[in-house]
């Protein structure tokens, strides 16, 4: 009797590489439901409790990102990267996987690299049109790349490339709503484009400034240069903006001072930087009720 698909799925770090990753999990088992999956992430980071909750074992790596701004921590960081390189071979060694999946992460690297080293096919699931490190680093020696996006050839070989879309929740997949459905309460047109702009929208139906309203951006696990564009995005909105680590701009400590100190005084909106979940929850709910008090909601 030939036995069950193996298949080990590994990344995280932020939602953005999570759900996919279950997403893809799901699909998988739909079209095989007797196959073996297993997750590996990173050591407490938000995987080890998202892919639990979705049903799935995960074991975790001592793996961290490098530190650009403190160039002598990532002493303690190459560490960890080798303790995570043998660990991910052990646990290949051990659940024997016939191929091996990353969604990009730290947790990728190692695991993929020593699938690699040790046989074992490799997939990488890209989400984003501006590639991932992890994901560059490992494409080389990649079976196929599946991407969201076209023209991802400036990233990686073009004859690994597939371009698949990204994974979605099988809920979303299997909703009966169609696209009218949706659009015919707002008496909106299906022919045309639709795009949704919540805040801009919740600012002109209340006639104030977005600076003015009961809303707070969050990124609690904002931690590298090409996520703080989307917060400071937020920013100059007017929006106040959380975060857990100050803003990581390179050699740059005027600007991080700025965005969350200095531009609140030009856009209304800045960073607020606060790493305890209970504490930030405090502070995100003391903002939400002090811009209420302001438009007497």
């Amino acid at each position: 009797m030939e036995r069950p698909i193996r298949i080990i799925i590994s990344g995280g770090g932020t939602g953005g590489h999570i759900f996919p990753a279950i997403s893809i999990a799901n699909a998988i088992k739909e079209l095989q439901p007797d196959a073996q999956l297993l997750f590996v992430g990173a050591e407490g980071k938000m995987e080890m409790q998202r892919v639990p909750d979705a049903g799935y074992g995960i074991i975790g790596l001592p793996v961290a990102g490098f530190d650009r701004r403190n160039l002598l921590k990532n002493v303690s960081v190459l560490v960890k990267l080798f303790r995570s390189q043998l660990k991910a071979r052990r646990i290949i060694r051990q659940f024997q996987p016939d191929v091996a999946v990353g969604v990009g992460g730290y947790a990728s690297g190692p695991l993929l690299k020593s699938a690699g080293m040790m046989g074992i096919p490799t997939l990488i699931q890209e989400q984003n049109s501006y590639a991932g490190i992890t994901n560059k680093l490992l494409a080389g020696h990649a079976r196929k790349i599946c991407v969201a996006y076209d023209n991802m050839e400036k990233f990686f070989p073009g004859d690994k490339i597939i371009l698949t879309g990204n994974p979605v929740r099988q809920d979303l997949v299997n909703s009966r709503i169609t696209r009218e459905d949706a659009l015919r309460p707002f008496n909106f047109d299906p022919a045309k484009k639709t795009i949704l702009i919540l805040v801009g929208a919740l600012a002109a139906y209340l006639k104030v400034p977005i600076k003015d309203l009961p809303v707070v951006a969050s990124a609690p696990e904002l931690q590298h240069e090409k996520a703080v564009s989307i917060g400071v995005w937020a920013v100059a909105l007017g929006l106040m903006t959380h975060i857990s680590l100050p803003p990581p701009v390179l050699g740059s400590p005027l600007v991080s001072q700025v965005l969350t100190e200095g531009i609140e005084g030009i856009t209304g909106g800045k960073f607020y930087v606060e790493g305890d979940p209970h504490k930030a929850a405090a502070g995100i709910l003391a903002h939400i009720m002090q811009k209420r008090k302001g438009l007497g909601l």
